[in-house]
């Protein structure tokens, strides 16, 4: 498995290693954003708050699908993958999380329709991220 992920790193090279790691540092943070949001408040927390029942449940989702890419992006860099540090998010609350997460999100796909021409032209694992996020 290790001769696969070098070869596959090497595929990356040239404008990948500009792509991949301008995409993976605010995937670390995004999940470190929503893990540590779940770690502090309860899914009654986000109905007492106003929040739909189903609300925690979704970022859960979201959580999930942000550590996925970070997990994606950081086999294809190897070494040279950005590590998570220490973050302070401005959230008190069920419902200024689920705001600020509107933001960040919307920072996410922006990022990705930008890139979107260099990433169709190369064989690259933001693709699929690209199109998760365009939904």
């Amino acid at each position: 498995m290790i001769v696969i992920e070098r070869k596959v790193t090497h595929l990356y090279l040239g404008l990948n290693s500009v792509v991949l790691p301008a995409h993976l540092r605010p995937s670390v943070s995004r999940s470190a954003f929503y893990t540590g949001a779940l770690n502090n408040f309860t899914g009654d927390d986000f109905i007492n708050d106003g929040l739909p029942q189903w609300a925690r449940g979704r970022f859960e989702q979201i959580a999930a699908h942000e550590q996925a890419h970070v997990q994606l992006l950081s086999s294809a860099l190897g070494a040279n993958a950005t590590q998570a540090c220490n973050y302070s998010f401005p959230y008190t609350s069920p419902s200024s999380f689920a705001a600020l997460s509107q933001l960040l999100e919307g920072v996410g796909v922006s990022a990705y329709a930008g890139a979107a021409q260099y990433i169709r032209k190369t064989r690259n694992p933001c693709r699929g991220i690209m199109r998760m996020k365009a939904r």
